[in-house]
């Protein structure tokens, strides 16, 4: 996952601009729904069965396949930075609690600012070279507005895809499972599937909630991901007959 520059979306027409912009637009709109506008022939399948699909990282691929496939323009706090998988959980668990907090950002490895506490690594927001001050003021009311719209999905009731690549654990199915208690402790109404990503062949874990799968990358590493194995893997999850699976 390479460095470069973002455009980050409000919806799907509008750039996300810093909060007080998009306070313009309405009361509400810092806390919009992240109703995913779906596209092709999935649309119907999509939103009989789930209201939003959400990337929870590892990185920026699973959002950037959620835009490709599903014009997704609606981001989420996980969208575009590094999270570990204890990191994830960590955020999970405090509620983001003191997340993208000025005193909490340093230099780390790579030339890449992290937060110095749980080791998110913000790899698009603090450019080679750029004052970090400046481009912490640039992208704090951004952040801001991101933690607002994720505890609403958190306290809301909505039927949720959850995407997430697995990272660096040794064992992926605890991690996962972890993952999922995490959840579950942190959004108790929330009606949500996990679908984790592993780099190996794994059998199925048969695990509540969760559904494991290989995801294949492509043989020159790209941090966009495999085009061809992403659609094949969200059309299992997304067609009505694999959402009613799911769901099952």
């Amino acid at each position: 996952e390479s460095p470069r520059p973002l455009q980050y979306f409000e919806d799907e027409s509008t750039y996300l601009r810093p909060v007080e912009a998009l306070r313009e637009r309405g009361p509400d709109i810092r806390l919009s729904a992240c109703k995913c506008p779906m596209r092709h022939e999935r649309e119907q399948g999509v939103t009989d069965h789930f209201d939003d699909i959400v990337s929870l990282g590892r990185a920026c691929q699973p959002a950037h396949q959620l835009r490709r496939v599903f014009g997704v323009r609606t981001a989420q706090v996980f969208d575009w930075i590094i999270t570990p998988d204890a990191t994830l959980r960590s955020l999970l668990e405090t509620r983001l609690d003191g997340f993208f907090v000025r005193d909490r950002l340093v230099m780390g490895p790579e030339a890449c600012v992290i937060d110095a506490l749980t080791d998110v690594r913000f790899l698009h927001e603090f450019p080679a070279g750029s004052d970090i001050d400046e481009k912490y003021a640039e992208h704090a009311p951004r952040f801001e507005m991101l933690t607002e719209r994720w505890h609403a999905l958190m306290a809301s009731r909505r039927r949720v895809l959850f995407i997430r690549q697995h990272a660096w654990d040794p064992d992926p199915r605890a991690t996962a499972t972890r993952l999922r208690r995490t959840l579950d402790a942190v959004a108790p109404h929330l009606d949500y599937r996990l679908l984790y990503l592993t780099e190996h062949d794994e059998v199925p874990w048969s695990e509540e909630r969760i559904f494991n799968r290989r995801l294949r990358q492509p043989d020159v590493p790209d941090w966009r991901g495999d085009d061809r194995a992403w659609s094949a893997l969200l059309d299992e999850f997304t067609s009505p007959a694999g959402a009613s699976a799911a769901q099952g």
